[in-house]
């Protein structure tokens, strides 16, 4: 024993009180640390949840992907989770004030991960339920509860060649009918990502049957990546590849 780790044992011994303090205060400066970390990771954490529960886990979404540019994505081993939206179409809607419905089919990732906040009832399980936007219910008479079904006459709005999704009705515009679907009213959600106070619709979200080919022309894509410290440059060389405006969180 070197003669500074005497002269420290033999400070420590006489200064009795003065080491219990030091002792004492070492303890409290490491448990204040931990605290702090801890509360550090588990505010984090906290605000993950809170953005997850508001905005849903995806991390990035392809906009109008072409459905032949799909496996691009699809396929890409950098993504653990791909999500598919699909559009199905314009309904005329005669349950609420808004003349039109605007109705897409989620994939069950979508579902999960995507902005779908469920007020009331369940999610669709097939193809033949949907959930409606709270905007869908306005006190009409004729407006549907969860369990009854409706039925939605569904196709495009054009207007001059060209189709109508988000704006106020023109006087020329004609509606193209192309199915009509029987839907079960399974629950009610808060308004979806892709309705905003500026559309002159209410919408709907039902579940996508992957096993029957998409035939839509265009569809969006959320992604969750496997490094989402790489996700910035992955997403931008897919979309540069594919000629695409992706979104980031």
């Amino acid at each position: 024993m070197n003669i500074l780790k005497k002269l420290t044992l033999n400070y420590l011994k006489l200064n009795k009180k003065r080491t219990i303090v030091t002792i004492i205060g070492i303890i409290l400066s490491g448990a204040m640390i931990t605290a702090v970390a801890t509360l550090a990771v588990s505010f984090q954490s906290f605000m993950l949840d809170i953005e997850i529960s508001q905005d849903g886990a995806w991390e990035a979404n392809f906009k109008n992907v072409k459905i032949e540019d799909m496996p691009e994505i699809v396929n890409d081993k950098r993504f653990t989770n791909v999500m598919l939206m699909v559009p199905v179409g314009m309904a005329q809607n005669s349950y609420s004030e808004d003349e039109f419905c605007y109705i897409k089919a989620y994939s069950k990732e979508a579902l999960n991960n995507m902005k779908v906040c469920l007020i009331e009832g369940r999610l669709p399980e097939n193809e033949n339920e949907i959930v409606l936007s709270n905007t869908f219910f306005d006190g009409k008479e004729n407006e549907p509860k969860i369990g009854d079904t409706i039925t939605f006459d569904i196709g495009k709005r054009m207007c001059n060649g060209e189709e109508l999704i988000s704006s106020a009705k023109e006087e020329n515009e004609t509606f193209i009918k192309e199915q009509t679907k029987n839907y079960i009213v399974c629950g009610k959600i808060r308004k979806p990502d892709f309705e905003t106070s500026n559309d002159n619709y209410t919408s709907g979200v039902t579940l996508l049957n992957e096993t029957k080919q998409i035939t839509e022309k265009i569809l969006d894509i959320g992604v969750i990546s496997k490094n989402v410290k790489k996700l910035y440059e992955d997403t931008e060389e897919i979309a540069d590849k594919l000629g695409l405006y992706t979104i980031r969180k």
